[in-house]
């Protein structure tokens, strides 16, 4: 190989060994990547271990058990076939939320209770009963099946009514609740947590304009109220487990890729120098010969 064509191989072996210690240089902070993102998944799988939720007592025939609190679940007085308290939950406004079944159907608002019953339990408690026709049915059902007494508070909340001391409460009046909302247990938790809404629980009787008595709602909140547990979220903690170790085989597949890139580079690098030191040794004996020439 000549003089010039040696020198030219060199310039060209040591751009190509330049550019391949660039890639693998890029390689490497690439990996540093993953290193953040793996410390990245495991900081948040720890905190998802720390995930709760509420729920709430019921008392079926088989004993005291414990059930997810929704809107839906918290206003229905047979819920997963056993009884507990009754709730109301209102925006921040004051405004009880009411699910759209009945909303769509108390505008304007009905100056009987009877009237209401009817709407509530024809129109969202037992709107797919086929045996059941009048309101004196509807009303008996309730009161059967234990809805009476909360539904009727809830209307003489909405409409107001005098306590005992003969004051007058003014009424509430209705927000409405979507379905998607309703059956959120996420929705509810987050919006009583971040005090957007507020939870009332049926409690003792009070004196009405007729002088019969009713239950009334006292406020009360996830945190105080001792029929409402926070327990470990073993459904969420579960997923995250799941989520965690397929992240991490993610990541692990990403970096064992990035071993192979890099063990090339290194084999391409590793024969590229070699090549680069035998012309270097070439180039460096035809300058001695030249200068043997000159000095001959």
């Amino acid at each position: 190989m000549g003089m010039s064509a040696s020198q030219a191989r060199l310039l060209s072996l040591t751009s190509r060994m330049h550019d391949l210690e660039f890639q693998a240089q890029g390689i490497q902070y690439s990996k540093l990547d993953l290193i953040d993102l793996k410390q990245k998944e495991y900081d948040e799988y720890l905190e998802a271990l720390d995930a709760t939720k509420f729920q709430m007592s019921i008392v079926t025939p088989e004993g005291k058990q414990l059930q997810d609190i929704t809107y839906t679940n918290m206003i229905m007085a047979n819920t997963g076939g056993g009884i507990h308290p009754m709730y109301i939950v209102t925006n921040n406004a004051g405004q009880i939320y009411l699910p759209e079944q009945i909303t769509s159907k108390i505008k304007p608002m009905p100056n009987s209770l009877e009237s209401f019953l009817e709407i509530v339990a024809k129109n969202y408690l037992y709107s797919s009963r086929m045996d059941l026709n009048t309101q004196d049915e509807y009303i008996a059902e309730m009161r059967k099946d234990g809805n009476y007494n909360y539904w009727q508070a809830v209307f003489y909340q909405l409409g107001g009514y005098k306590d005992d001391n003969g004051e007058i409460v003014s009424g509430r009046g209705f927000a409405t609740i979507s379905h998607e909302k309703a059956v959120d247990r996420e929705w509810l938790e987050k919006t009583l947590n971040s005090g957007d809404a507020q939870l009332f629980k049926l409690t003792a009787e009070k004196s009405l304009f007729n002088e019969n008595k009713i239950n009334i709602f006292a406020e009360t909140s996830l945190s105080v109220d001792p029929d409402l547990t926070e327990i470990s979220n073993t459904e969420l903690i579960q997923q995250a487990t799941v989520d965690y170790e397929k992240a991490i085989q993610d990541v692990d597949a990403k970096e064992t890729k990035l071993d192979m890139q890099l063990a090339k580079i290194d084999q391409q690098h590793s024969a590229l120098k070699t090549e680069f030191d035998s012309v270097k040794q070439i180039v460096s004996k035809n300058i001695d010969r030249s200068f043997k020439c000159f000095n001959a």
